[in-house]
């Protein structure tokens, strides 16, 4: 897989790195993506592989991501980056409310699982709790609360309960990817 440094990349290589073919019309972006759902429903991870390869330009052999991988992901996370998280929970709360969300995913997910691997448990509950107010019952949320309660000793057992079923029906283990 090709992995780009994204605090010595020039603004050229992060633009190409971003870049996307950009199409026609709406109902052609419409067909593309159809036609690309309708691939991975037949070719299942093949059709993943082929199309990371071919819009993305990596060619991998395994789609699963190791667990040294997120480890060296974690160390690598400074100060700085749990601030920008910080500020990005900020900026998510003053969007206007719309549905769908713009965003793809809750920022605090994110900044509550950078308080666990900074160690700072307390400010990790209170980033999953805060993400709960907004969306009951959300899985990550729920599993990061669990990992930050007990990382401070306090008993997770009701958040491990509100977990199972939150996450009865998934196909992942919880905390899979924050893990």
């Amino acid at each position: 897989m090709k992995v780009i440094d994204w605090k010595t990349a020039s603004p050229d290589a992060r633009r190409a790195a971003l870049a996307r073919p950009a199409a026609e019309t709406r109902e052609e972006v419409f067909r593309q993506a159809a036609n690309i759902v309708s691939a991975v429903r037949a070719e299942g991870d093949a059709a993943v592989r082929r199309f990371t390869a071919q819009f993305g330009g990596a060619s991998l052999s395994d789609l699963r991501v190791s667990a040294a991988e997120f480890r060296e992901a974690r160390a690598s996370l400074s100060p700085d980056q749990v601030a920008a998280l910080e500020r990005a929970v900020k900026t998510q709360d003053a969007l206007q409310y719309t549905e769908p969300p713009y965003w793809f995913y809750p920022v605090r997910q994110s900044l509550g699982a950078a308080y666990l691997r900074a160690k700072r448990p307390a400010d990790a509950e209170r980033a999953f709790n805060e993400d709960l107010a907004y969306f009951k019952n959300n899985g990550w949320s729920l599993w990061g609360l669990g990992e930050a309660l007990s990382a401070q000793g306090k008993d997770p057992a009701k958040t491990r309960e509100a977990l199972k079923v939150a996450w009865q029906y998934s196909d992942l283990p919880a905390g899979q990817v924050l893990k």
